[in-house]
């Protein structure tokens, strides 16, 4: 107890003492705040950093090489050797954007894990608690695998992003149903499965939690609260009642 107590008061979700208001004063800094600006900093600073210095590798040549095609009107042809399109295209709209460089060429990955770290973990944060959303991002922040394909243009962390954005969607349509979840769960799988064949793999996992979903908590804990909070919320169901006879 007196561990987690550390931990929280580490990531003081409190105002800060001395801490600085907006103009208007509408606005209260916390000490939350200030940890999440300094690692969106330094996350967005990992990736970026010399960006454009590594060469590119067997497989990034072929993204780059036909993203560029596109991008330059000569057109593309996809092919399911290197998953899906969603890539290329929006790869040879950076390009035409921005220009065609080895830098360009790896700045959707890097913009889309500095947000998987970020913002994710503040979306899942009604489950996670507020403590528990900070200390997501910084782990977030310090993964290699994460980092890694932040910096190379592969479908890894694009699938990652549409993935876990689909496991807020879930989690949100379950607490409170609206059309718009459902919406914008449909967009999250459309990118899944436009990005990487991975998805289906993806896809059977969500339907085996929906599945679980069906039977509601004992505790009338919505259910993504009660997975994220562990099986101890389940325990009732199993200590209660008539024990099974042995035979």
């Amino acid at each position: 107890m007196q561990k987690q107590n550390t931990i929280e008061k580490i990531f003081d979700l409190a105002p800060a003492a001395d801490g600085p208001r907006d103009l208007a004063g509408t606005i209260t800094i916390t000490r939350e705040h200030a940890i999440l600006v300094v690692l969106a900093l330094a996350t967005l600073f990992s990736r970026l950093l010399l960006l454009g210095t590594r060469v590119m590798s067997h497989d990034e040549s072929l993204h780059v090489y036909y993203s560029w095609l596109l991008g330059t009107g000569k057109g593309f042809v996809h092919n399911p050797m290197m998953h899906g399109p969603l890539l290329f295209e929006a790869t040879a709209l950076v390009d035409i954007l921005l220009g065609a460089s080895d830098f360009t060429a790896r700045l959707i990955p890097a913009i889309l894990g500095t947000i998987v770290v970020i913002a994710v973990p503040q979306l899942l944060k009604p489950w996670l608690g507020k403590t528990g959303a900070v200390t997501t991002s910084l782990l977030f922040s310090i993964s290699p695998f994460i980092l890694y394909f932040s910096r190379y243009i592969r479908h890894d962390i694009l699938v990652l992003a549409w993935v876990l954005g689909a496991v807020v969607l879930i989690f949100r349509h379950l607490d409170r149903p609206s059309e718009s979840n459902l919406l914008w769960l449909a967009a999250a799988l459309a990118l899944m499965l436009s990005t990487m064949e991975i998805s289906f793999f993806y896809m059977a996992i969500f339907a085996g939690f929906l599945a679980a979903a069906a039977f509601s908590p004992p505790t009338g804990v919505p259910l993504p609260s009660a997975l994220v909070r562990g099986p101890a919320l389940f325990r009732p169901r199993i200590d209660s009642g008539n024990r099974p006879r042995t035979v």
